[in-house]
């Protein structure tokens, strides 16, 4: 199994025209570059089912980008699978959550109360150290900017 790693970059608003008027529903989308691994490999599979984009600024210009639906933290890697038409992508290893989610459908209801307040409170600490990491970021950019005048 190939793999390759990513490293965090932002956080954007993915705008439709049914969500341009509520922000409480306008989906985050968590951008990634390809900085190690299988990066050949990545850009070829993606090009090949026409999904290759590719970071346009900052330090990592050029490099491959992920852009994930959920927050998979600061880094991560992901591992090559063969889709079923035949194709290849690229994805997180989910078979823990998957099998955590497995046990939890299967618990009564008060317990699975008790276990969705604590995933609210561990969503929330998550959010907050991402919106930390982005503040990080963005003041790292303005150093450099600073340098560079």
């Amino acid at each position: 199994m190939k793999k390759i790693a990513i490293v965090f970059t932002g956080v954007y608003p993915k705008f439709t025209p049914a969500t341009a008027d509520k922000p409480a529903s306008t989906k985050m989308l968590y951008n990634y570059v390809v900085v190690d691994g299988d990066v050949a490999d990545y850009s070829a599979d993606k090009k090949a089912i026409g999904f290759l984009s590719l970071q346009e600024d900052g330090e990592h210009a050029g490099k491959p980008r992920f852009v994930s639906s959920k927050n998979l933290g600061n880094s991560t890697e992901l591992n090559r699978v063969k889709k079923q038409d035949g194709t290849f992508d690229w994805f997180t290893d989910n078979t823990e959550q998957m099998l955590i989610d497995s046990e939890i459908n299967a618990l009564p209801d008060y317990a699975k109360s008790a276990i969705g307040a604590q995933l609210a409170n561990e969503a929330i600490a998550r959010a907050r150290a991402t919106a930390s990491h982005i503040k990080a970021l963005k003041a790292k950019t303005v150093v450099a900017d600073l340098k560079k005048s």
